[in-house]
């Protein structure tokens, strides 16, 4: 009988990953039944019902004997009902020692692969401030957070090698000209050996959980300047609060691109990038580029952002006008006695 195989999709953070859990999480019915993938509801005792957007507390918060307990259970789940794979999904997981640790433990009986999406550094910085750089501390603004930035995507690329095998990493590059039908989903379920195209799917609802959303800049000025606010890099409480009281014209359109970097800047990130990343395309596609959208022109025109007053007080004024619109309503339901979303 062909061995269950486990795919570890391990993110990076900033590369769909939302999207990719939440079509895994809506779709877990039928993608077991067929096409022989469990995306394992890590609660309870059926691994294949319910919802369980992702892996992340399930490895993060958990002892690794934990975790190695509760996969091969889902492998014996699995075996007994003639499912061939298991996929696993945490954007945190590509840089987690313990991670990789179980996936060593696990590729002595079953077959492991890891996915990770790399996504150019230039971009990855702006997406990563976006999420998680504005709130930290550490950093004065943008430009101190660009200007320390560094990664070694090659030295735990080469981590992962060393127990699961250089064959089974699976490096795919966030570029939409090198995805799959140009889009995430459909790229990973290739790597599944899915056509994307070959079933009808369940559309996942449209949550903050499920989609991400972003903002423009303005929002995103504001949220730097409330700095002070946030619990951790990971407290969404004020994102969320934005998304449901700000109008929908504040809110980041589908592939609108606006640069915090500047030319130049773009070019000083991908400069000192430059040898891991060829040091990985050779290793891991057998080619000698690993991104393949051509390098920022030093001498395109470029503005630096500025915020003032003007700015500021329409976001502050909508913001406060959402929230008593949200308030009115919530009270208008409380009086004629509908719950929320009745």
């Amino acid at each position: 009988m062909e061995k269950i195989h486990i795919f570890f999709h391990v993110g990076l953070g900033k590369t769909g990953t939302s999207a990719i859990q939440a079509f895994l999480n809506y779709n877990r019915s039928g993608l077991m039944n067929r096409h022989s993938v469990l995306y394992p509801n890590m609660k309870g005792e059926n691994f294949g019902a319910g919802r369980y957007h992702n892996h992340c507390n399930f490895i993060l918060r958990n002892t690794k004997e934990h975790c190695l307990e509760e996969l091969r259970r889902a492998i014996r789940y699995t075996g007994q009902r003639d499912i061939r794979k298991i996929v696993i999904s945490c954007e945190g997981l590509f840089e987690d020692q313990k991670t990789v640790s179980i996936a060593g433990e696990l590729s002595r009986e079953v077959p492991v692969s890891m996915i990770v999406y790399l996504r150019r550094q230039d971009h990855y910085i702006e997406a990563s401030w976006k999420q998680w750089g504005l709130k930290d501390s550490r950093y004065e603004d943008f430009a101190d957070y660009a200007r320390k930035f560094r990664t070694n995507w090659l030295a735990t690329l080469q981590r992962w090698s060393a127990v699961v095998g250089k064959e089974n990493l699976m490096v795919r590059v966030y570029e939409k000209d090198q995805l799959v039908g140009r889009d995430v989903v459909p790229d990973l379920l290739s790597v599944l050996g899915i056509d994307y195209e070959s079933s009808r799917w369940v559309a996942p609802e449209k949550t903050n959980l499920n989609i991400n959303p972003g903002f423009n800049r303005d929002i995103i000025e504001v949220l730097e300047l409330n700095k002070g606010f946030y619990s951790d890099i990971h407290d969404h409480a004020l994102f969320n609060f934005f998304s449901e009281t700000q109008d929908a014209k504040w809110a980041k359109k589908p592939f609108e691109q606006y640069s915090l970097l500047s030319p130049a800047e773009r070019l000083e990130v991908l400069g000192r990038s430059r040898e891991m990343n060829t040091a990985i395309a050779r290793e891991y596609l057998g080619r000698e580029e690993l991104f393949l959208e051509p390098a920022p022109d030093p001498d395109q025109a470029w503005e630096p952002y500025t915020f003032g007053l003007d700015t500021f007080v329409p976001v502050f004024f909508g913001l406060t006008y959402g929230a008593a619109k949200n308030l009115d309503g919530s009270l208008q339901r409380l009086r004629s006695g509908k719950r929320p979303g009745h």
